[in-house]
């Protein structure tokens, strides 16, 4: 069962990394990983603590 998502993007580059990474994401994380990510991406605080703390995150994580 496929849907159909509209991506929104200032210009095409965007639009392109925009599709890559939500394909991505499709193809890799399990159902409960993408839904806990939803969940974080609906918050303003969540947003904004990973626009604040990406280095720190990154480097502990990646």
């Amino acid at each position: 069962m496929g849907q159909t998502i509209q991506i929104k993007a200032a210009d095409f580059i965007s639009e392109n990394e925009r599709a890559k990474a939500l394909q991505f994401m499709q193809d890799t994380l399990t159902d409960d990983e993408l839904n806990k990510l939803y969940q974080l991406s609906k918050s303003a605080k969540s947003r904004k603590a990973l626009q604040e703390n990406w280095s720190t995150i990154k480097s502990i994580f990646m």
